[in-house]
């Protein structure tokens, strides 16, 4: 039987039904950041060697598609790590899936101390990892960001905001968020008996005036918040957007989304957020 987070990797695969909708990947971001990225111009530029941490690896084509990316952008040497809390290599071995090439290692996008150095990262990867922990969490993951983001580093940030769960049925107010100790336990992918019962519908988060979500066939849990409470978690971090870009897209899930992709930098003194 097909475990949960072997199914939450292999909802990534590419679909042979052109009307199924499919959960985006890094290529699929990739594509806007594209767009945005030309805008920043000569102060865009990537360094060659460019060294590259991937917060959260599921989708297996994730490494070639950011390779590509910058091989197109006129980086030469590649050094890419990857984190993620599950141990990825054995999950994709039992799946029969390869490990593209990389350096892989267990780990907390709140806390790399002991695996990331400081200021010792060109670019960092985070596609839609706000969405998969809960909103308790995220300011530690945009500290942790600025710590190893290098001085004239960027990092490529996506994630959806709360529209999408406007026309979701509520959960009742007897069951609510309080019901389950995020922080006693993994809230990326967990298999919890409680929220079986209520796939396909949303409760309050009080964090952020959100709203969680549960998603269908194995109860897991995803995070919406509203945008301006997104912004000011990676403004109160010392970070700064770049650049942004807004498209809406129908996830697996069948949630029709506002999907925001960022560009940042350190803070500067002269803002230029977007």
């Amino acid at each position: 039987m097909k475990t949960e987070l072997e199914h939450f990797i292999s909802r990534y695969r590419r679909r042979d039904s052109t009307d199924s909708p499919k959960a985006p990947d890094l290529n699929d971001s990739l594509i806007e950041f594209a767009k945005i990225h030309s805008y920043l111009e000569s102060k865009g530029r990537l360094p060659s060697p460019c060294r590259c941490l991937i917060e959260g690896y599921a989708a297996q084509g994730n490494a070639q598609s950011l390779r590509d990316y910058l091989v197109s952008r006129g980086v030469k040497t590649i050094d890419i790590l990857a984190v993620d809390l599950y141990d990825l290599p054995s999950v994709y071995a039992r799946m029969g899936y390869e490990l593209p090439p990389l350096r892989f290692q267990i780990g907390d996008a709140r806390d790399l101390r002991g695996i990331v150095m400081d200021a010792s990262v060109d670019l960092v990867i985070q596609d839609f990892l706000v969405n998969c922990v809960h909103p308790g969490d995220v300011s530690a993951i945009f500290r942790e960001m600025k710590r190893v983001l290098a001085p004239d580093g960027f990092a490529f940030v996506s994630f959806t905001d709360d529209a999408c769960t406007r026309d979701v049925a509520e959960i009742e107010p007897a069951v609510s968020a309080g019901s389950v100790n995020f922080h006693d336990q993994v809230p990326v992918l967990h298999d919890s008996d409680v929220w079986q019962q209520f796939q396909g519908r949303r409760f309050r988060v009080v964090e952020t005036d959100g709203w969680g979500f549960v998603t269908r066939p194995y109860g897991r849990l995803e995070f919406f918040s509203p945008l301006e409470s997104t912004l000011s978690t990676i403004s109160t971090a010392g970070l700064e957007v770049l650049a942004r870009s807004v498209n809406h897209g129908m996830d697996d899930h069948g949630l029709l989304c506002v999907r925001h992709r960022c560009i940042l930098g350190h803070a500067r003194a002269q803002g230029g957020a977007i």
